[in-house]
């Protein structure tokens, strides 16, 4: 939401999309340029991500499950539903939108590896998710 809040003061359109009708009002809040769209990153087919990011310039994803289920959960939203997205970007006729993925491990101890993400090649997983201090700087959001 905090994204959605910053890009609509700039009057770009925005559809959040979320997989309940609890932040409805949340969003609908932030600007009448902000619209919400329920989708489950779960269970919507990839058509329907399709037919959403068609016409789209760019889809930040910044979903995840949050640690909040099992590890099967994770895997399903954080990993499935990332390739979900991937391959509806793809399916976009003619011009894909870029993409922005926002993603994280547990930021309360960058040297805390969840053990799901672990693979055989844990080092190399552990260079790319963890760049030291990276996320504690602050980003500027739009043009230079």
């Amino acid at each position: 939401m905090r994204l959605a809040r910053l890009l609509s003061d700039k009057q770009y359109a925005i559809t959040s999309i979320i997989r309940t009708e609890d932040h409805i009002a949340d969003i609908t809040a932030i600007s009448h340029t902000v619209t919400p769209l329920i989708l489950s990153l779960e269970h919507s087919p990839v058509s329907a991500f399709t037919e959403v990011f068609s016409g789209a310039n760019t889809v930040v994803f910044s979903a995840g499950a949050g640690g909040k289920g099992s590890a099967d959960r994770t895997r399903i939203v954080d990993y499935e539903g990332a390739l979900k997205v991937f391959h509806a970007i793809e399916a976009v006729p003619d011009k894909n939108p870029h993409l922005l993925l926002v993603s994280s491990a547990d930021v309360r101890d960058p040297d805390k590896i969840p053990p799901h993400y672990v693979s055989i090649r844990s080092g190399t997983v552990r260079n790319v998710l963890f760049m030291p201090h990276f996320v504690n700087r602050t980003m500027p959001i739009g043009p230079p």
